[in-house]
């Protein structure tokens, strides 16, 4: 009942940039510093039940601008039919706004684990590596994958939650006139780097197949696409870190698509 009605923040953010680039190779190095406010709901939210940690959450309005400090390297390799693509980000954080559990608050949700209260944490560093190569065998065929690892901690503390494991990825994709068709392998590994503090529990690794294919037809100058698939081909039962109270994604199954668009 004692705060204004009005709060204003200065929020400054900049970025430097150098590229480099020769016949073959371009090469991105960058460094930024950005803040942000609490948003409403971290600032001034109650009652507020999420159901994926089975926490309540209460705002709290004297939190400070989170912010943060990235530094970015990118390098781009690409020959005729081949293309290589590898990037880091490393992210520095300080005042990182998160949800922690106060055991003095009884939960307001029958059932609920306990009461978070949005706080900030000290400093916290984040790390994302990804790699991904493309080749291109011909007009038709071209091959595509990729590679993304992620981890995100507490300086001298826990483990960020909603990190993701590793992950890949990897396809071939085929194009003959107005006919496409991919396939496409996509999983995960196991989520070892799990915070338990903040509700989180382990997600098993698993590799998912789908395919599809399409064909575009033309009706005067408007153009008609058609594309089926069926994904998850093995019927392979998973579900991901981010997935609510790990209930598994879908099963096999099989999608038709109609597309009719306008010129």
């Amino acid at each position: 009942p004692n705060l204004s009605a009005t709060k204003n923040r200065f929020l400054p953010s900049f970025t430097a940039q150098i590229i480099n680039k020769t016949s073959q190779f371009t090469i991105t190095n960058s460094l930024g510093y950005g803040e942000r406010a609490p948003s409403v709901s971290e600032g001034y939210g109650n009652f507020l039940y999420n159901s994926f940690d089975n926490f309540d959450y209460i705002g709290n309005p004297n939190l400070k601008n989170e912010k943060s400090l990235e530094f970015n390297s990118k390098v781009k390799y690409k020959n005729n039919a081949l293309t290589i693509g590898f990037e880091n980000s490393l992210f520095y954080i300080s005042d990182y706004i998160i949800g922690v559990i106060n055991p003095n608050f009884q939960p307001m949700v029958i059932g609920a684990n306990g009461v978070k209260i949005y706080s900030s944490l000290d400093k916290v560093l984040q790390f994302n590596s990804s790699l991904n190569v493309a080749y291109k065998f011909n007009k038709q065929f071209t091959f595509n994958s990729g590679i993304t690892y992620n981890y995100g901690k507490e300086i001298k503390g826990e483990k960020l939650p909603l990190i993701a494991p590793v992950t890949y990825n990897a396809s071939i994709d085929f194009t003959n006139n107005l006919f496409t068709s991919k396939f496409e392998v996509v999983g995960a590994d196991t989520q070892h780097n799990f915070s338990k503090s903040y509700g989180e529990d382990k997600t098993n690794k698993y590799t998912i197949f789908n395919v599809d294919a399409g064909y575009k037809f033309y009706i005067n100058n408007d153009a008609l696409i058609i594309k089926t698939g069926v994904e998850n081909i093995f019927n392979t039962y998973y579900s991901t870190y981010s997935d609510w109270q790990n209930i598994p994604r879908m099963g096999r199954n099989i999608f038709v698509n109609l597309s009719y668009i306008l010129k």
